[in-house]
């Protein structure tokens, strides 16, 4: 694998696009909508293909065939069999996700012997990282990374329990952490557009 952070992030995204295909195959099968769930079922196919999740996307693959040809009894039979394939690569995916969390980072940068840390420096990033976070963008983790990086080994409870957060994909206890976070640094956070 060429660019693992590449990939990482890529896996990041296609759990969250999976819990949300998930679920809305899931709302379209109750309604009896088969056109939502045939563009459900083909958004998730292509996402699978794309990171490589191979059951899966045969299952998919199998899935639409049948959706296009119209064989209701199957189709029920191929979804039932679809949640659980789902269920197995979420818990594969979080299961990858908190072995990244625990992989050990290059040491952080801690500021010399009797250098003030300016804070107010830290303010546009933490601002960046909560726009993300709020947009349960993966690019969170990375943006928050260089935030760990600029503290060095201040707040380190709370910033391990923020990147703990973003990487469990919990991003209501990320966006929290990181509020209490500039609370104790004494900053007040607002996202670029001006909204806090």
């Amino acid at each position: 694998m060429g660019n693992l952070p590449l990939y990482v992030s890529l896996l990041f995204d296609f759990r969250r696009e999976l819990a949300e295909a998930d679920a809305e195959i899931r709302q379209a099968r109750l309604r009896d909508d088969m056109p939502s769930i045939r563009a459900s079922v083909h958004k998730l196919k292509g996402i699978s293909g794309n990171v490589g999740a191979t059951d899966l996307y045969t299952q998919l693959v199998e899935l639409e065939q049948c959706l296009q040809g119209g064989s209701a009894e199957n189709v029920d039979n191929l979804l039932d069999t679809l949640y659980g394939y789902v269920t197995t690569t979420e818990s594969v995916l979080a299961a990858a996700g908190q072995a990244i969390a625990a992989y050990p980072e290059a040491p952080l940068s801690i500021p010399a012997a009797g250098e003030t840390l300016d804070v107010r420096k830290l303010q546009p990033a933490l601002c960046e990282c909560l726009l993300l976070i709020r947009q349960y963008n993966t690019a969170a983790r990375e943006a928050f990374g260089s935030v760990r990086r600029f503290l060095g080994g201040q707040c380190g409870a709370e910033t391990n329990e923020i990147q703990h957060a973003i990487d469990t994909f919990d991003f209501e206890k990320a966006e929290s952490g990181l509020l209490h976070l500039a609370q104790l640094l004494d900053l007040e956070l607002r996202e670029p557009n001006g909204l806090s």
